[in-house]
Formats: C-alpha cells, structure tokens, sequence
C-alpha cells in the first residue's frame, strides 16, 4: 500500500457482469459478505497494529497489493484469505460475478474499519468516565467529527470512483478538517484522568493518524490524474 492507485474505480471498468437482477434478499447476502470482509481487514488492522508498515502490510494481506487495486484471485499465506462465509448453507456466489459498489472499494473498507474501531474504543471511554465531568463534555464533538470524517470519505471515494479527481480531493480537505476537529477534542481532555484517559488517547491518535495516511495518499493520487489528464488535453 506505498501508494493508492485507483485506475481501476474509474472509467467504467467496474461495471456489473450481465443481466444482474437481484432481489432483496441477494443484496442482503451481498451486504453480508461486504461486512464480513470490512471486520476481516479490521481484525487483520488489530493484530498488525504495532508494525510501522501496518496499513501496506494490512493491505498486502488483504490481497490489495496488485497494481490495479482490485481483490486478488491469487493463492498464498492463509491469513491473506477471509474464511468463507455461508448462506442459506450454500457458499456465497463467486466475487468475480458480484457487481461493483462502494462497500467494495479498498480505502472505504480500510478507513470505515478503523473507525469502527475508534467508535468502540469511544464506547469503553464513555462507560469508564460516566461522570467524570473533564471527559464527557468532548465526548459529543469527538463523535461527531469521526460521523464527518466517515461521510466525507464516503463521498470522496464516490467522486473517485466517477473519475471526479477534483471534486475528490475536495472532499478529502473536508475530511481532513473533520479529524483536525476529533484531535482537537482529544486535546481539550488533557486534564481528564490519566489512568482512563492517556490509554485511549494513545490508541486514538495512532488510528486517526493512519486514516490521515490514508487520505494523504489518496490526495496525492487524485492531484497526480488530475496533472496526467491537464497533460493529455494540452
């Protein structure tokens, strides 16, 4: 993961294979298996997560190391492979033969997984410091800005994926300032408890940290097609 190519999102290769016709129930399935691997990366994030390399290393294991960014067909270490998952005690169909959406696209599983686990790590905080009254008043903010961050992602990879490099980059800024104002809250809880505070705030900072990796990438991607095409429409 040195780098975020996105090529493959773009420019009408991700369209759905056939005729697909799809009832509720098989979007469900699909949105089943979107989750399990969304919880697969994040698993893989949490084991990983004391490697300086942990966001390529994580994405190598997730098969996202090809240069097309797209899942990778290719056999190795078990670990690379999420297990199974069955339906109906019948095997999910084929990734191959499932359509493109953005549940399946790299940088929204990687930041939407890491801030899930923000999310609960918020969740033990606020069970541990009910009244402590230097914690709960930032509590709210710091929630809220991971919600803008989230959002802001969403639409930045959907930008993306159409090609939009100028409008995607516009909406990374925003995510950007939406983390400036979680670390922000964090900061204003320097006089909270340190046995309840400083573990969390650690834990905090080095994900909100690799998300920012994250979006600095995709920002430097987005700036390099928008340069590229300026070049071939001289």
């Amino acid at each position: 993961m040195s780098h975020y190519e996105h090529e493959s999102f773009s420019d009408g290769d991700w369209e759905d294979r056939g005729d697909l016709i799809w009832n509720e129930f098989d979007w469900e399935q699909y949105l089943r298996q979107q989750d399990h691997f969304l919880h697969h990366y994040l698993e893989l994030y949490n084991k990983h997560r004391k490697r300086e390399d942990r966001l390529d290393y994580v994405a190598s294991l997730m098969n996202w190391d090809m240069e097309d960014w797209t899942p990778s067909e290719s056999s190795g270490d078990v670990e690379n492979q999420p297990p199974p998952i069955l339906f109906e005690e019948e095997a999910c169909e084929d990734d191959e033969l499932d359509p493109y959406t953005i549940h399946r696209h790299p940088v929204y599983i990687a930041v939407k997984a890491i801030l899930l686990s923000l999310e609960a790590a918020l969740t033990k905080l606020t069970a541990k410091a009910a009244n402590d009254s230097q914690i709960i008043p930032h509590i709210c903010p710091f929630s809220t800005a991971l919600r803008e961050c989230e959002n802001n992602t969403l639409l930045a990879v959907q930008a993306i994926d159409f090609g939009d490099y100028a409008l995607g980059t516009a909406q990374l800024k925003r995510s950007l300032r939406a983390l400036n104002q979680a670390m922000a809250s964090l900061d204003a809880l320097d006089g909270a408890d340190p046995k309840t505070f400083k573990p969390f705030a650690q834990e905090v900072q080095t994900r909100l940290f690799d998300i920012r990796e994250i979006w600095l990438r995709m920002m430097a991607f987005c700036r390099e097609e928008i340069n590229r095409q300026g070049d071939e429409g001289a």
